[in-house]
């Protein structure tokens, strides 16, 4: 509902032939589930596994103020997709678990694919009215009604900050969070940093950065999940999380990042 209500039109800016290059500047995950570890640096773009440093190229093949359609391609891999007024919201927040989903629909552990490293996790264009939204998530009090506590996950700490002075708006988001139920034997704490980089005019995202660390146990099995990635267009720096500039040391996480790594632990058992 807020989101709606705050974005009443898109206003991309962007030209069909429009290219992009970004540089995978970290991307790397550890997994621990039971007995089962794994993890590594690089990432997945589809089916496929590409090293750090691995170059993403964006093309645009149709546009509108409304409306982005483009090509996303790593090495000779190619994937379609677009960007789509309102539509972007929800995209956004998916993104949050976007590189962990992967892991929750596996029948049985697959090694490869963990020590793969995670899924891009973001995507290339964003509706720049999304600044409004973005202004309003960062009071707690509002983040916390999209993130109540629940019965099975408390919230110590949700914060936000949204950087809107020049052409380039960056939000910052963070989260932290513990599940404890003595019955089913759960004790899980998290932690989940997250910072993303847009430029106004255009729509354009020029970065994201993410690291997520979490540990426990969750329904008896002990889990951890580590993964940090940093995505910039290139000659772009989007710089440390706004939380540890001004010197937070925060634990931090999603209840999105706790329904997953749930699954995984009742999918392993």
């Amino acid at each position: 509902m807020l989101t709606s209500t705050a974005l009443v039109k898109s206003d991309y800016n962007v030209s069909i032939g429009a290219e992009f290059t970004y540089d995978v500047v970290e991307s790397s995950q550890t997994v621990t589930v039971g007995e089962d570890t794994g993890g590594g640096e690089g990432f997945l773009f589809k089916e496929d596994a590409f090293n750090v440093g691995e170059q993403i190229f964006v093309e645009v093949t149709d546009a509108s103020s409304t409306e982005v359609k483009y090509n996303v391609t790593v090495g000779s891999v190619i994937r379609s997709t677009q960007s789509n007024g309102l539509e972007d919201a929800g995209n956004l927040f998916a993104d949050l678990q976007g590189s962990l989903d992967y892991i929750s629909s596996f029948d049985k552990w697959i090694q490869d694919e963990v020590d793969g490293g995670p899924r891009l996790f973001c995507d290339y264009f964003i509706d720049p009215n999304f600044c409004n939204v973005f202004s309003l998530y960062t009071n707690e009090t509002l983040a916390r009604t999209i993130f109540p506590d629940t019965a099975e996950i408390t919230f110590t700490k949700i914060a936000g900050h949204f950087d809107n002075s020049s052409t380039i708006a960056v939000f910052d988001w963070a989260f932290d969070f513990e599940m404890k139920n003595t019955t089913a034997n759960t004790d899980f704490v998290g932690k989940y940093l997250w910072k993303y980089s847009f430029d106004k005019t255009t729509g354009v995202v020029q970065g994201w950065k993410v690291a997520i660390e979490c540990s426990g146990t969750i329904l008896g099995i002990t889990q951890s999940f580590i993964m940090e990635q940093c995505v910039e267009i290139e000659g772009y720096n989007i710089g440390e999380f706004y939380s540890e500039a001004i010197g937070f040391e925060w634990l931090i996480a999603i209840p999105a990042l706790a329904v997953v790594v749930g699954v995984i632990a009742v999918k392993r058992r």
